[in-house]
């Protein structure tokens, strides 16, 4: 006696405007999970887009409680947005005056930022003591 080949059943998702396979009770993998969590459907949810940072003038999308990854570790940090530290990472250039190298640290190249360094560490070793 040959066996009958079984039919595959695919049934779609009952939920409104969706076509997908269904996963369980009648739903989509995503309109169950909605339903598992908030006991109900959700389509407000669905098609959000990403938001942009809650800090003033920052367009990148958020990724930790409503911030981009630098504001949220500089809230982190400091417990608040450090605006005044944020001058630095907009300028390209050096400080010093006609030169045009990349910015290392406190707005200065890497030349005039270890000769600045290197000032004032002879400077603190020819004191006497």
């Amino acid at each position: 006696m040959a066996k009958k080949p079984k039919q595959q059943v695919t049934s779609v998702c009952t939920a409104p405007d969706c076509g997908r396979k269904t996963y369980a009770t009648g739903h989509c993998k995503r309109h169950y999970m909605q339903i598992l969590r908030h006991g109900q459907l959700t389509p407000q949810r669905e098609h959000r887009g990403p938001t942009p940072c809650s800090a003033p003038a920052c367009k990148l999308a958020t990724a930790i409680h409503g911030y981009c990854r630098k504001h949220a570790r500089q809230i982190r940090l400091y417990g608040q947005l450090t605006p005044d530290r944020e001058y630095l990472l907009g300028q390209k250039s050096c400080a010093e005056p006609g030169c045009t190298a990349h910015v290392r640290a406190k707005a200065l190249c890497a030349r005039h930022y270890n000769k600045g360094w290197r000032k004032a560490n002879d400077a603190g070793a020819n004191q006497p003591q």
